[in-house]
């Protein structure tokens, strides 16, 4: 599904093109009907990858906007330009500067916060080390998080355009999208000794997307698929953690119940195991999430925890003895939704 060459001359056919990282891009696939940007071009070893989230071939694809692989063939005697390596980077086309669209420069923000952000072993967060611990986590049992920092300061806005009310240590999440790359950052606001969250009005807050809709389908890759194991999903971060501490299954969290729903995975994982809040709003998106889990092919289990509790909680009885950590889940043969 490649071809070698400057992808410039496939770009340059398509709508809605944004740049998503160094040689990657993301545009309207012109197969299907598409308003949210759902293909993915990337240039790896000097060949360019094409994918569709869609699930459109990529000869049809091509064939969309009047090309073929062997048009884009340097070789090619219909391919009317030489065969150049590529140069081309996000804010650049055909070598000349353009000025960032508002995407890249909310992506650009994005990167700047996550840049200024500590890992959780660093001797300056400290602060997010005690905030997870009080609730009931072992750092030592959930070593090796991805996607997981400490920012030292952000001020803390109720809404985007009145006055801070104070500058909190900040525990951040990297939102990724599997087309988009990094599309917002989950923040929760600290007490800056570590003793719970800041006392604000909205402590967990989302960042606005790089573009409308673009958190749909993405999550918090908090540790990366394994094979043997199943790829748990749950709502918050903090509940993810607890569930990797249980099980020691990879794991993601979706931010909410809709994250939980539309949730998009790698297609090599097989088997998913729904650790929903044991609410209607998360049992309802597991039920959804499940349907569609079958008719990809994939095996999907649900672990609920008992009535009125929530991961957390088993994580702390799992300590003190009062209960056992999960073993056997419900497998989902089909997946009725709650009404």
């Amino acid at each position: 599904m490649y071809w070698r060459d400057d992808p410039i001359y496939f770009l340059e056919r398509l709508e809605g093109v944004r740049p998503s990282g160094k040689d990657r891009w993301t545009a309207r696939c012109p197969a299907h009907p598409d308003r949210n940007p759902s293909l993915s071009i990337a240039l790896k070893d000097g060949r360019v990858l094409i994918h569709c989230f869609a699930g459109c071939d990529p000869e049809a694809v091509l064939a969309a906007v009047g090309l073929t692989w062997k048009d884009l063939s340097p070789w090619s005697p219909t391919y009317d330009r030489p065969w150049r390596p590529n140069t081309a980077t996000p804010g650049t086309l055909k070598g000349r500067k353009v000025p960032p669209t508002p995407d890249e420069r909310r992506r650009r923000v994005l990167e700047r916060l996550w840049g200024q952000s500590l890992p959780l072993d660093h001797p300056k967060a400290e602060v997010a080390r005690r905030y997870l611990e009080a609730r009931g986590l072992d750092l030592g049992e959930v070593k090796g998080v991805q996607n997981l920092r400490v920012h030292p300061g952000l001020p803390y806005r109720e809404e985007k355009d009145t006055p801070p009310l104070g500058v909190f240590p900040v525990l951040l999440a990297r939102v990724v999208h599997p087309a988009h790359g990094l599309v917002a950052l989950h923040r929760t606001y600290l007490h800056p000794e570590g003793k719970g969250k800041a006392t604000v009005p909205s402590p967990k807050k989302l960042t606005s997307p790089v573009f409308e809709g673009a958190t749909r389908g993405a999550a918090i890759p908090l540790y990366p698929p394994e094979e043997g194991k199943p790829l748990a999903l749950a709502e918050g971060v903090e509940t993810a953690l607890a569930v990797r501490e249980l099980t020691g299954w990879p794991v993601w969290a979706t931010v909410s119940a809709g994250g939980l729903e539309a949730v998009l995975l790698p297609s090599e994982v097989r088997e998913v195991v729904l650790c929903a809040d044991h609410d209607r709003r998360g049992l309802l998106a597991a039920r959804v999430l499940a349907a569609r889990l079958l008719e990809e092919g994939r095996t999907a289990r649900f672990a609920v925890p008992p009535e009125e509790k929530d991961w957390l909680d088993e994580l702390v009885k799992a300590k003190t003895g009062a209960a056992t950590p999960v073993k056997e889940v419900e497998e989902v043969s089909h997946a009725p939704v709650y009404h």
